[in-house]
Order: structure tokens, then C-alpha cells, then sequence
């Protein structure tokens, strides 16, 4: 995967939401104290090389509302799931407008050491029946496809994966919006995102000293 855009909002020195596009060599050029560092600092965040802290959370914004987001394109063909199934992120509706994976971590700066809550924001079916699928355990998912009729025959129904597929085609219009999926309320989503986890590129924030 490509990271192509990190947003900051209530972080440091940008209360108002910021976005910086990136491409395969970009520069950061300003005066002392414009932010620069900033943004990388915010980065080794997300990428959970280093922790956030209160101090983090900019004094003039919503504390409990630090948010750092990042998009990525180059995405994985597929997520392998276990040994025998895969999934992609477009069939599961898991990317946004513009084709791109969105993950956003928004932290409570009001705590001590501030906690995550991670989401990922999708172009995501809002049409009855579909629209709570990664919601949804194997159970659940069967009961819904007898609910709705869906024909399950050649249907792996151990697979969720293959369920939700099953779902979403016979529902037919999925009536796509924009949708923040909170990754630990949905298991499916979080089934996928440490899958997802596994391909996110690296990072590593080197620094010197005149």
C-alpha cells in the first residue's frame, strides 16, 4: 500500500482540520514552528511508533476529539481471511469515494494517555438488510440470508465473507453513503482490519540535530 493523504484535526497546533497530499517524494517547507514536524509526529503516531500523550491534544480544539486519518491507494488484490477463503476491500465496500482505504484514529486527549477508537470511512451499503453486515457473527449473518431469501446454494456458509457476498447481491441496490465503521464494534471490520494491518506500509521517523 501507497500512503497518499494524512488529515490532523485538535492535534498540536491544527484545531481546524488539516490535509496534506502526498505523493512519491514530497517536501515540507516552512518557517520554525509552522507545523512541520507536526505532521510527521502525527504519522509516527498512526503508525503506533510512538504513543500519543495529553499534551497532544491542541489547547484550543475538542480534546476528546484528536484525530489523525490517513488514505491509502495500491491496495492489497485481496485479504486472505484464513487458508481457504478471501475478500476484497471493494467488495466489502470498505473504501471511500475515491477508491482509496481510509483508516481514522480519533484519541480522547482528556485522558492521561489517550485511547483509540479506529474507523474506517467507506462509500457503504445503506440499504435495509446490507447495511450492518461487518456487525454481524456467522449466526447472525445465516439468519439474515433466511430472513431476506437469499438463495445459499454453492454458498460457503462458514465463511462470513462469503455470506455478506451472498447478501449484498441479492439485495440489489445497496444505496451507497458515506460511513465511518468503527472497527470494534464490528467484527467483521475488525476481522478485515488486522488482516489490512498486515500490508500497511512502514514508516520510520529519523531525526537529527544541527
Amino acid at each position: 500500500m501507497r500512503l497518499r493523504k494524512v488529515k490532523i484535526r485538535n492535534f498540536r497546533s491544527y484545531t481546524d482540520q488539516v490535509e496534506v497530499e502526498l505523493d512519491s517524494l514530497t517536501s515540507f517547507i516552512g518557517r520554525n514552528d509552522a507545523g512541520k514536524s507536526t505532521i510527521l509526529e502525527a504519522l509516527a503516531i498512526f503508525f503506533e511508533q510512538q504513543k500519543p500523550d495529553a499534551d497532544d491534544a491542541a489547547k484550543l480544539g475538542d480534546k476528546s476529539d484528536m484525530m489523525i486519518a490517513c488514505e491509502f491507494d495500491e491496495l492489497p488484490e485481496k485479504i486472505v481471511i484464513d487458508a481457504t477463503s478471501a475478500t476484497t476491500l471493494n467488495c466489502e465496500h470498505l473504501l471511500n469515494e475515491a477508491g482509496r482505504l481510509e483508516i481514522i484514529r480519533i484519541y480522547n486527549g482528556n485522558l492521561k494517555t489517550p485511547s483509540a477508537k479506529i474507523f474506517l470511512r467507506a462509500s457503504h451499503p445503506s440499504a435495509d438488510g446490507a447495511s450492518d453486515l461487518l456487525s454481524l457473527k456467522n449466526a447472525e449473518l445465516k439468519k439474515r440470508a433466511t430472513e431476506l431469501g437469499v438463495d445459499l446454494t454453492g454458498v460457503n456458509q462458514k465463511v462470513n465473507a462469503d455470506l455478506r457476498r451472498a447478501i449484498r447481491e441479492s439485495v440489489g441496490d445497496l444505496n451507497l453513503t458515506t460511513r465511518d465503521i468503527e472497527v470494534d464494534t464490528a467484527p467483521g471490520a475488525k476481522e478485515l482490519y488486522s488482516r489490512i494491518k498486515e500490508s500497511l506500509p512502514a514508516y520510520f521517523l529519523f531525526r537529527a540535530d544541527r
